[in-house]
């Protein structure tokens, strides 16, 4: 499993695309902050596509019966949904009546002498397909044709055979649950042409392609012109489009149609508005061949929640074979200061009126005094890890990647919150050794440097070490030193938390060393700084 998360982080990481721009009208760093669209937390595809991703807590509305509903805290999320009985159902919406096809991800519940599984499919009470599961995950296609769909609510029912209790199959197992088989996503759409049957990734099937480019792994959004990609998202305070436009090396005939670009955004009061319109025809060099990379900013949608489509069409005035176009990762910048923020859950570790001598953490600490323990009433908002969820949302929702580092059984917990689901890397162990700490200072390290020269929000919570030896201590400590190592005081604002109290120990900013925590300090003088160093917009 921590094999599985770790090669989902590090796609995730890999996707986390940046350019820096050099037009800015404030003294500010641009290249800060960014999110590959197709990965955005709160996007949605636009009403030509109707997707319900099952990993998604915010799209279990749509299934309407059959199913096992996690709550995140007795059960957690996970990547996929089990039907719970021989019937389920989903709703499906159609923005406009067209022949469709039904895209979905399903694995088949696997023991040893299971039975084959079929899954029958209806839409409206009409049958439209059979499914005969294959073992392991499967993307399966199906064809809805236009008289069997309906404007607006359409109802897919789905039935097999049997459904088993893993109690009843399995040797040793309590599980008392009826289990048919699990579902991944459903992607509910306008007809396409096939591709061959295999294993698809819900970014896939939405149309992103993975493919090395100048010796870089790079993700393109493609579908044969012409083409729509919409995503409804909420843009953070200071946004920027950017963007390549061009066609796939592998995809087009230079004898044919120039290919036609448009961006359009539709604002909240349902006004739409032409960001980028060109018309790139196809390249008759190598050194041609490739993308163009432009932006846009965004400032009059700031804050907004706005539909951004992405069209592809060919040109009209030309014949010949049509060259499809394809976006070359568009990304959501916010222009923010050039820091990054790292939350150092370690105050327990040590006396904080004296740091250890001759580590990192005295250097990077030594003009800060304790800080007073913190007004309880503060501490009853929703906090992740002893932080308060409210900020974290907001440097989240302003675009910064957050991950997680944790060891401990609390570490293993915080990934069954509502909030992990948006975290960009949470690693956790629930042992309390050292190699358990090295493993998960080594996932940090290897987060951060994937990330390249992107800034990013830490949480490192090696809660697992024994608060009580001198050598966990020392261990806990150490982290700091790699820090300092790679320089990273020199442009991150770095919070030393003490989780077992609640409280902030100190607080170190580039170019004004330390916050003391005094006796009138609190979480909210910590917010305040972080407010005002990362230039946050002021929503309270």
């Amino acid at each position: 499993m921590k094999s599985i998360l770790r090669i989902l982080v590090m796609l995730l990481s890999a996707s986390l695309i940046i350019i820096a721009l050099s037009a800015c009208s404030e003294p500010m760093a641009v290249d800060t902050v960014h999110d590959f669209i197709l990965n955005l937390p709160q996007a949605k595809t636009g009403s030509d596509v109707f997707v319900i991703d099952l990993s998604n807590p915010d799209h279990y509305h749509f299934l309407t019966s059959g199913w096992h509903i996690p709550d995140g805290v007795i059960v957690p999320f996970s990547r996929f949904l089990w039907t719970s009985d021989l019937v389920s159902s989903i709703d499906l919406y159609a923005a406009k009546l067209e022949d469709k096809e039904l895209i979905i991800t399903i694995r088949p519940y696997l023991f040893e002498g299971a039975p084959p599984t079929t899954i029958i499919v209806d839409i409206n009470d009409t049958e439209i397909g059979r499914i005969q599961l294959k073992d392991e995950w499967r993307t399966y296609r199906l064809l809805v044709p236009e008289k069997q769909i309906q404007l607006g609510r359409n109802v897919m029912t789905l039935r097999q055979g049997q459904v088993f209790k893993p109690s009843d199959v399995m040797l040793h197992s309590m599980d008392q649950r009826s289990l048919g088989a699990s579902y991944s996503y459903v992607v509910f759409r306008s007809e396409q042409p096939p591709r061959p049957p295999d294993l698809y990734t819900l970014q896939q099937t939405l149309g992103a392609k993975n493919f090395i480019w100048g010796g870089k792994q790079r993700h393109v959004l493609f579908s044969p012109a012409p083409s729509r990609f919409s995503w409804k998202l909420c843009l953070p305070s200071r946004p920027v489009l950017s963007f390549g436009a061009g066609l796939l090396p592998e995809n087009f005939d230079p004898n044919g149609a120039a290919a036609r670009f448009e961006i359009d955004l539709t604002d909240e009061a349902g006004k739409e508005h032409v960001l980028f319109k060109t018309t790139i025809k196809p390249p008759r060099r190598v050194l041609e061949m490739g993308w163009r990379q432009f932006s846009r900013t965004l400032d009059d949608y700031a804050g907004q929640t706005v539909t951004i489509s992405f069209l592809t069409d060919s040109n009209e005035d030309e014949s010949g074979v049509i060259n499809s176009g394809s976006w070359l990762e568009p990304t959501i910048l916010n222009r923010h200061s050039d820091h990054n923020v790292i939350f150092l859950l370690i105050g327990a570790y040590f006396n904080s009126e004296t740091p250890p001598l001759g580590t990192g953490l005295e250097k990077l600490l030594f003009s800060a005094v304790q800080s007073a323990p913190l007004d309880p009433i503060e501490l009853k908002v929703e906090t992740f890890a002893g932080l308060p969820v409210e900020f974290l949302t907001l440097l989240r929702s302003e675009g910064w990647p957050i991950g997680y580092f944790g060891t401990g059984q609390s570490a293993i917990n915080h990934q069954y919150k509502p909030f992990a689901r948006s975290l960009d890397a949470i690693f956790t162990y629930g042992s309390d050794t050292e190699e358990s700490y090295e493993l998960i200072k080594t996932d940090c390290q290897d987060w951060i440097r994937a990330l390249e020269n992107r800034r990013f929000i830490l949480m490192f919570d090696p809660r697992g070490l024994d608060s009580d030896s001198e050598i966990d201590r020392a261990t806990a400590i150490s982290f700091v030193d790699w820090l300092l190592e790679n320089r990273f005081d020199q442009d991150s604002v770095i919070v030393v938390y003490n989780s077992d109290e609640m409280k902030p120990v100190w607080v170190s900013s580039p170019g004004r060393l330390t916050v003391k925590m005094g006796a009138n300090k609190s979480w909210q003088s910590v917010i305040n700084e972080l407010e005002r160093v990362l230039m946050l917009p002021n929503k309270r």
